[in-house]
């Protein structure tokens, strides 16, 4: 299995002029964000794993990641794996879709058909996940070569990450994204990572809210239980 080329990554071409980011879907993403998954999946990707997006939302990342699969040669015949429970359990997500997308929904709705009209021009390039992510585990033994995390709200869904998704990276080829690692409420996300320092290198280390790792050694099974029930001892 090939590796990820790290010059590749550290002169952080998605910033150029004129980097581009294959989709401009309605979203909370920012352009940088956008460009930056546009160039993963684009330049960066082997065809060697699975591409797996744990938090669709209205498709804005899904969209990016599945333009970079089709116009990457290396990419034939795969797909974005799109993991979303695509149902407004927070009031922040019903304002944003009835300002951006006019729709009347309530509290405890689908968006789920926003998100096929979104991306409806990418349907071919996309399996869509529907349901709770604590109630699904990858269905394959197929390695995960891009991983973005947008779903880890809890601490639940962040150890549901680690036990499901991460036991799946390969070293010196996964890329994972933490879209929500800046943000105050999920605070565990930087001291989860930091625990995991050993086994990844930051590469890009803040585009908009997101930062991204590359793993580097396997994580000891051992370990990402420990983080998973994010139980550390005084000196962790």
């Amino acid at each position: 299995m090939g590796t990820t080329d790290p010059s590749m990554m550290s002169a952080k071409p998605w910033l150029a002029p004129n980097a581009q980011a294959g989709s401009y879907a309605l979203g909370m993403l920012g352009l940088e964000e956008r460009k930056l998954l546009y160039h993963l999946t684009r330049n960066i990707y082997t065809g060697e794993g699975a591409v797996v997006e744990l938090g669709a939302f209205c498709g804005a990342s899904t969209c990016c990641l599945a333009a970079g699969l089709r116009d990457n040669p290396r990419a034939a015949g795969h797909r974005v794996d799109s993991y979303d429970s695509f149902i407004a359990n927070e009031p922040y997500l019903i304002d944003f879709v009835r300002k951006q997308f006019g729709e009347a929904l309530e509290l405890g709705q689908s968006f789920a058909a926003i998100f096929r009209r979104a991306t409806a021009q990418f349907a071919d390039l996309i399996e869509v996940h529907a349901g709770d992510l604590l109630e699904y585990t990858w269905p394959s033994a197929a390695p995960i070569e891009i991983l973005f995390v947008d779903v880890a709200k809890t601490l639940a869904l962040s150890g549901k990450v680690l036990t499901d998704f991460f036991t799946h990276l390969t070293p010196r080829q996964s890329i994972v994204i933490h879209q929500d690692f800046y943000h105050p409420t999920a605070f565990y996300l930087p001291v989860v990572m930091d625990f995991l320092s050993d086994h990844f290198t930051i590469i890009e280390a803040g585009r908009d809210w997101s930062v991204v790792f590359r793993l580097e050694t396997a994580i000891p099974e051992k370990k990402l239980e420990i983080a998973n029930l994010y139980k550390f001892s005084f000196r962790q």
